[in-house]
């Protein structure tokens, strides 16, 4: 049951009519009816007597009575949290991958800090199990990466993102024609892989039954140290998809998606320990109100 609903339908339960209900939520009074209809189904009762001007059923008494109090409850979360985060100082270690997701992640981060004036940020960038083993060491706070091997004395919130796993290549390689890399392309030339276990096992599970094993000629932790081992070029690279055309590099690259396509979810990650400091802790509250706000 989401949050929306039950502001629709205290619309129409204090104004009794679907027409300015409506005009006060900026919805169509069609779009308003049926959102009404869909809480109906799911609480598999009728809130409205539509034969009676709209008239709540008892059904619709309690319903307005309950949507009052989660709501209100909601907005004095929202309010103590506000006061929480106007007073907040002190500093967040954030370590995430080579991911596109890092964008989506410093946007929200940005917000977090717009709240306030005195949380200062560090954001550290390495492979998966270089980012881990430093969380694990309490040299960062919190990381955004794959999900570890073992979850003891970690927590986890999963992501609405997805890393699109491909392979750069030279651009006037006859590989740079096709529209993805198949593992049999992957098998005709020397590969410069991830450092990361977690990695090599995304590549190892994606990889179909019997096909022909690949030909590892080196790996790098970052882009960039596999983009120097990768300047011979009959090497095809391992890389998510960039942000942005591949630099660093003596030829024009093209990266190409696997095929079949090999998505990874993401999640943040932090250790199970109650002695983080307030100022972590609600760095992840706020990241977890604004994933949840974005799904609705």
């Amino acid at each position: 049951m989401e949050l929306r609903m039950l502001k629709y339908f205290l619309a129409v339960a204090e104004t009794g009519n679907m027409t300015k209900a409506a005009q006060y939520l900026h919805l169509t009074q069609p779009t308003l009816s049926r959102q009404i209809m869909q809480l109906e189904e799911e609480l598999g009762v009728s809130l409205l007597n539509r034969k009676e001007n709209l008239a709540l059923t008892e059904h619709g008494r309690m319903m307005k009575k309950r949507a009052e109090e989660i709501l209100s409850l909601v907005d004095k979360t929202k309010e103590e949290f506000t006061m929480m985060l106007q007073k907040l100082s002190g500093t967040i270690r954030i370590g995430c991958g080579e991911f596109t997701a890092a964008l989506s992640l410093a946007n929200i981060l940005a917000d977090f800090q717009h709240h306030h004036n005195h949380v200062y940020i560090e954001m550290y960038t390495a492979d998966p199990d270089t980012l881990l083993q430093k969380l694990g060491h309490s040299e960062l706070d919190i990381v955004c990466s794959l999900q570890p091997a073992s979850l003891q004395n970690l927590q986890t919130l999963l992501l609405p993102w997805h890393e699109q796993v491909g392979i750069f290549t030279a651009a006037n390689d006859i590989l740079a024609l096709h529209p993805s890399m198949t593992a049999a392309d992957l098998a005709t030339r020397p590969l410069v892989g991830p450092a990361s276990q977690l990695e090599q096992d995304v590549i190892f599970n994606w990889l179909p039954k019997n096909s022909q094993p690949l030909s590892y000629i080196g790996t790098g932790n970052t882009l960039h140290t596999r983009m120097l081992l990768g300047t011979d070029m009959q090497r095809l690279i391992f890389a998510y998809k960039p942000l942005q055309p591949a630099i660093c590099h003596p030829y024009p690259m093209q990266w190409k998606p696997l095929s079949p396509t090999c998505q990874i979810p993401l999640y943040l990650i932090w250790k199970k320990d109650d002695t983080l400091a307030d100022v972590v802790k609600s760095c992840i509250s706020y990241v977890k109100g604004a994933i949840s706000s974005d799904v609705l």
